[in-house]
């Protein structure tokens, strides 16, 4: 989504998904909901901004390095999970990791039933 509307869009929304009705979209259709953190004076500051870097003699520099295309293999367990070297599907200490698991999995499920 970032390619076709840019980075500088993307980061200066915040953006609601409703589902909507799904069985009967008709009645109730989905939506998306946009609201922009941009300032309403923003061509002011953009402006003071180049008028105070002509002054001063330019822009800060800054630039932030892209990420590495090495992938980085780890171990996982069956379900993708990882492991650290611990097998999480065996013993008391996994057992107890799959009921926080799905305790979080089911709490989330609850809360977004909740939310309309």
């Amino acid at each position: 989504m970032s390619w076709i509307l840019g980075d500088p869009f993307m980061k200066s929304n915040l953006v609601a998904f409703y589902f909507g009705n799904i069985t009967h979209p008709s009645s109730d259709p989905p939506r998306m909901g946009f609201l922009s953190t941009v300032p309403t004076n923003a061509n002011e500051l953009l402006n003071s901004a180049v008028s105070s870097a002509q002054r001063t003699g330019g822009f800060i520099v800054s630039s932030v390095d892209a990420p590495s295309a090495t992938f980085t293999p780890s171990a996982t367990n069956s379900a993708g999970i990882p492991t650290n070297g611990v097998d999480s599907t065996s013993g008391r200490n996994g057992a107890q990791r799959s009921i926080v698991f799905v305790a979080s999995v089911v709490s989330l499920t609850m809360l977004s039933l909740l939310i309309p």
